[in-house]
């Protein structure tokens, strides 16, 4: 299928209504695995890494040292950093949907489950709350928990604002592991998966129940727009509810501590949704052939990292993604050579390229690269 490049309808700030329809087959090929004539492409414009400084509202609270409380968040203070987010996007013909997501770059996960959060000069760090493994039965899921409730004001907020007009959807929200680690300390983690094994299972099990409740509270909150919901963060259609997860700490397990711990609660979680996606970094590669054997995983976003393995040394690996039948996205500052290797490397089945870019103008010369 060929992209005509359609008028974008500035004065309604949103795409016309060929150029949506043209948007949403390109997401149904996408997800049914036919061969297109490119990538999927989306953008974030953004002139770095660090998300929590690109919200207004969100710097004056970033004072090192500084706990943060949710009544210190005021949700209408950022209104204006999601329209002006909304803006940029729309000079961009991408694929996606721009989606405005509950204040991403902030600990929501470890907060809800009761860390305390400080800030630093350019994001917001937890501090662990349980004093070890044998307070595991503290961490339960509370409807009038002060953090969740903040974040669904989010939710509640942004669909009331762009309702009809954008997606709302998921943040980052930490894994299973991740959350543990908050909750304990990472180097407690460890040990702590030796010596209390059947603990950690308890409280990743809780800990997943409650990812759970919140995905689902925060969909039950908002209604499709174009016949689906998008992936938050990523910016991916699709025809039915989503979800997608990352647990970064399998860095530091085992491909046998990770089906010991870990593997039933991501099944549990991906059971709930048929369209899902879990974040990856090349730290975690040595878990990858269990995560390809997660048959209700569809998507797997794999990062280019900063110091990380390069796009040619991560080939091998876009590779067994997509012999396996799984969706490969690829998120970074994508240059115009490693885009060049991947279309020439891989197949044009699945594929999506999620790209950071620091303005306007270069989206806009990448994304000519990529169609051209």
């Amino acid at each position: 299928m060929s992209r005509g490049y359609c008028q974008i309808n500035f004065k309604g700030k949103y795409k016309v209504e060929k150029r949506i329809h043209e948007i949403i087959k390109l997401h149904q090929q996408f997800w049914s695995g036919e061969t297109m004539d490119s990538p999927l492409v989306s953008f974030k414009i953004a002139p770095d890494y660090f998300f929590s400084t690109h919200f207004k509202a969100s710097r004056a609270l970033l004072i090192p040292g500084k706990e943060i409380t949710p009544d210190m968040i005021d949700v209408d203070e950022f209104i204006k950093d999601y329209q002006k987010a909304a803006d940029e996007i729309d000079a961009v013909d991408q694929d996606g949907f721009w989606t405005a997501e509950p204040f991403v770059g902030f600990p929501w996960m470890e907060a809800i489950c009761g860390c305390k959060v400080y800030a630093t000069e350019s994001s917001y760090i937890s501090h662990h709350c349980l004093s070890g493994i044998e307070e595991y039965e503290k961490i339960i899921f509370d409807s009038e928990n002060p953090w969740f409730k903040k974040y669904m004001e989010f939710t509640v907020k942004l669909f009331k604002e762009f309702k009809g007009r954008y997606f709302i959807g998921q943040p980052i929200l930490r894994g299973m592991s991740d959350v543990v680690g908050a909750l304990i300390g990472q180097t407690e983690m460890i040990y702590t998966m030796y010596d209390y094994p059947e603990e950690v299972k308890k409280l990743m099990s809780r800990i997943a129940d409650i990812f759970l409740h919140i995905i689902k509270s925060q969909q039950d909150a908002i209604e499709p727009l174009y016949g689906g919901y998008s992936m938050g963060f990523y910016h991916l259609w699709s025809p039915g509810r989503c979800m997608w997860f990352q647990e970064d700490l399998t860095s530091l397990m085992s491909p046998d501590q990770y089906r010991e711990f870990l593997a039933e609660q991501h099944e549990k979680i991906l059971s709930c949704y048929d369209y899902t996606g879990i974040h990856l970094h090349s730290s975690s590669f040595h878990v990858l052939e269990d995560l390809l054997s997660l048959e209700r995983l569809k998507v797997i976003e794999i990062n280019k990292d900063i110091g990380g393995l390069t796009v040619e040394q991560m080939m091998p690996v876009f590779k067994r993604v997509q012999q396996k039948g799984k969706k490969l996205m690829v998120w970074g500052d994508l240059n115009n050579e490693e885009i060049d290797m991947i279309k020439n490397n891989l197949d044009m089945k699945g594929l999506h390229f999620n790209i950071i870019a620091p303005g306007v103008p270069e989206a806009v010369k990448l994304l000519e690269h990529i169609r051209k």
